[in-house]
C-alpha cells in the first residue's frame, strides 16, 4: 500500500484551527517517513512481525514528535534535526542496534528529502506554518 493510503491526514489535527501548513507539512513528513521505512527496510520488519499498519503508526508518531524540532529547527534555534526514538519501543518490537541505526538513517534520509522538496514548494508550509492548510479540506 502507498504511504497515502496508510497515514491519517486526521491525525494532524483534532479541529479546523489546526489544519495549518505546519501539520501539514508533518503529515508530509510521515508518508516521507513511511516510504523510507517501509520499502527498504521490509525484510527486517516481517521477521520481527511488522506490520504496514504499525510502520504507518511509527512514521505518524515519528512526524508528530518533530513539530517541536522543526519549529526550532526553522526558525534558527537550533542548527540540526536529531531523531531521538525513545518512543520506538512503544510500537515496534525491540531492535538490533543495527537495525536502529538503519531505521535512523532511513528517517534522516527522509527528512533531508522532504525539506529539500519543500525549498522549492509554493504552499510555503514553513514560513507561513501557522496559515490555514485547504489541502486538509475535505478528507474527512
Amino acid at each position: 500500500m502507498s504511504a497515502m493510503d496508510m497515514i491519517n491526514r486526521t491525525e494532524f489535527y483534532s479541529s479546523d484551527s489546526e489544519k495549518t501548513k505546519l501539520n501539514w507539512f508533518l503529515y508530509e513528513l510521515a508518508m516521507a517517513f513511511y516510504d523510507e521505512v517501509e520499502k527498504p527496510l521490509k525484510k527486517m520488519f516481517k521477521t520481527k512481525s511488522i506490520s504496514e499498519a504499525d510502520i504507518a503508526k511509527f512514521a505518524t508518531r515519528s512526524a508528530l514528535e518533530m513539530k517541536g524540532p522543526v519549529c526550532d529547527f526553522t526558525d534558527g534555534k537550533i542548527d540540526h534535526i536529531e531523531f531521538g526514538g525513545y518512543f520506538f519501543t512503544e510500537i515496534l518490537p525491540p531492535l538490533s542496534a543495527k537495525n536502529h541505526n538503519r531505521l535512523m538513517d532511513a528517517l534522516a534520509k527522509a527528512w533531508d528529502g522532504h525539506l529539500a522538496a519543500c525549498g522549492v514548494c509554493p504552499t510555503r508550509c514553513i514560513s507561513e506554518r501557522e496559515k490555514y492548510c485547504t489541502m486538509f479540506d475535505g478528507y474527512e
